[in-house]
């Protein structure tokens, strides 16, 4: 039987190299920069992100996925937000 002060302290070892493999997966998905609008804002004054955030694959742009056919999406793997199974 393992103690919980072992589990933490191999988990909390293991803490740096996760968040990185996370970030990185982000990163590869999205576009993390802000991009905010100059005008258009909530209440309070606070300023709206705008834009997408999705990484294509390849050289395809947003304008070419909408007109492709779901079914033609799945075939070629173009979908942005594809789910990763481990």
């Amino acid at each position: 039987m393992t103690s919980f002060d072992e589990v933490m302290t191999k988990e909390a070892g293991q803490r740096q190299a996760v968040m990185a493999a996370q970030r990185q997966l982000l990163e590869s998905r999205y576009d993390l920069a802000p991009r905010l609008d100059p005008q258009a804002k909530m209440s309070r004054g606070t300023p709206l992100c705008i834009g997408a955030t999705a990484r294509l694959a390849g050289s395809v742009t947003f304008e070419q996925l909408a007109t492709l056919a779901p079914s033609e999406l799945r075939e070629r793997g173009l979908f942005p937000y594809l789910r990763t199974v481990k």
